[in-house]
């Protein structure tokens, strides 16, 4: 007689110290041929590392509410084990002052325009950025701050929060870049606690109705670390 449990394997805290509550105890599923729809399990909430089944399979897609994270660097794939770890969904301590910059491919030019608002102090801050990576020099912007919004959640299985509103007077508007030298533009704000998985950044995009649509994409980096006044970026 054949005595087997089936699946034999289930996450347990020694295998997996650092897995979502949701997770522990429950059995690591198989499976077999093409698998699709799955919902994986966060095995690691600091390294962002989820698991599908317990044996080898290929990872061909990554969605997250529906949409594939198809830009590279967006996901690491481990097929041999079936896990795969999220890249760009940094954690972010309560309390702790997060930095971003914004970038656009858009033609260097004073037709295509982010909105700033007055008010900028201390704990939102803009800023001019001249360079990329460590050694750019980012040079505050008095009494600005950019028009952005920005959302978090504390859990990964938890619910989207708006953790940062825009803040300040009615709009004014700032070329994204107005110089060569300026290639992108930042901006800070404080993480409300306990601390949030950094979801998302809204930032508004303005360009005079005159002149159109402008042709380009404009991208958001949050970083886990920088210092504006050492001009460097980690």
């Amino acid at each position: 007689m054949l005595n087997v449990l089936v699946p034999k394997n289930h996450f347990l805290t020694i295998n997996y110290p650092l897995m979502e509550d949701y997770v522990l105890g429950l059995s690591i599923p198989l499976g077999w041929g093409n698998i699709h729809d799955v919902v994986p399990f966060c095995i690691d909430t600091v390294a962002l590392r989820f698991k599908l089944v317990d044996q080898h399979v290929d990872i061909t897609e990554v969605r997250s509410k529906g949409i594939v994270l198809n830009t590279p660097g967006s996901y690491v794939a481990y097929p041999t084990i079936a896990e795969f770890v999220l890249e760009g969904t940094p954690y972010f301590a309560g309390l702790a002052t997060c930095y971003f910059a914004v970038s656009g491919t858009y033609p260097i030019s004073l037709t295509d325009y982010l909105q700033f608002r007055t008010l900028g102090n201390a704990l939102h801050t803009a800023y001019t950025i001249d360079g990329a990576g460590v050694g750019s020099t980012w040079t505050p912007l008095a009494g600005r701050t950019l028009g952005f919004n920005a959302f978090g959640k504390q859990t990964l299985a938890g619910t989207e929060e708006q953790i940062h509103q825009g803040l300040g007077n009615a709009p004014a508007i700032q070329p994204l870049r107005n110089v060569a030298a300026n290639t992108r533009l930042g901006d800070s704000f404080v993480v409300p606690a306990p601390g949030y998985f950094l979801t998302r950044i809204q930032v508004f995009l303005y360009t005079p109705p005159q002149v159109g649509t402008p042709i380009g994409e404009i991208s958001v980096t949050a970083y886990s670390s920088l210092g504006p006044g050492l001009n460097a970026e980690v």
